[in-house]
């Protein structure tokens, strides 16, 4: 995927989110991403291959920005043992997904269109990334039972569960996830 940073496109992106917000991914046309930019189809091809790639690279961005605060996060809270650690940690990027709409339309319908129409090798660099952040916690003790990659994945499902659309009040999601991070960290946590 480009990391193309120009005015066009930051100003596709800009536009890009506005239009995936409201209707989401599957309704939106390249004809209207251009339209919505301001620029010629020309252009938005020059730096974006298709419009899942533009919508994932902007939940990366999105995600990345969230992964450059976690420092902060870990750093506060760095006594905390372990598991309590990787807990409070993934229950605050949760919460600090409510900033970013564009997280809750990665549902499992999104999440498996984009599967069927994004290269595998875009798809793993997110998991990637993920990973890269993981690794941040290993530097205050936490040790995983899997690999760093296989974690990654792992809380990405937990974070789809998340955004179960069935589920409507924030209140109830975290109850839910809580029940479920607990279980997961006894077995990708190892003990201190």
């Amino acid at each position: 995927m480009a990391r193309y940073i120009g005015p066009v496109c930051r100003q596709c992106r800009r536009e890009g989110e506005k239009l995936f917000i409201k209707y989401g991914i599957k309704k939106v046309t390249i004809d209207d991403l251009v339209k919505a930019a301001g620029i010629a189809k020309g252009s938005f091809y020059a730096f974006c291959p298709s419009k899942e790639q533009l919508f994932l690279e902007i939940v990366f961005s999105n995600q990345n920005k969230m992964h450059d605060e976690i420092d902060n996060f870990i750093q506060k809270n760095k006594k905390l043992p372990p598991r309590e650690l990787i807990k409070q940690a993934f229950i605050w990027i949760l919460e600090q997904t409510e900033q970013y709409p564009i997280f809750r339309m990665m549902d499992s319908e999104t999440t498996e269109y984009l599967v069927r129409k994004v290269p595998r090798d875009v798809l793993e660099s997110h998991t990637h990334d993920d990973s890269a952040a993981l690794l941040k916690f290993e530097q205050y003790g936490v040790r995983f039972s899997y690999d760093i990659q296989k974690v990654a994945k792992i809380l990405q499902t937990m974070s789809m569960c998340y955004f179960n659309p069935t589920q409507d009040d924030k209140d109830e999601r975290l109850a839910t996830m809580n029940i479920i991070i607990n279980g997961v960290l006894k077995e990708i946590v190892e003990d201190d």
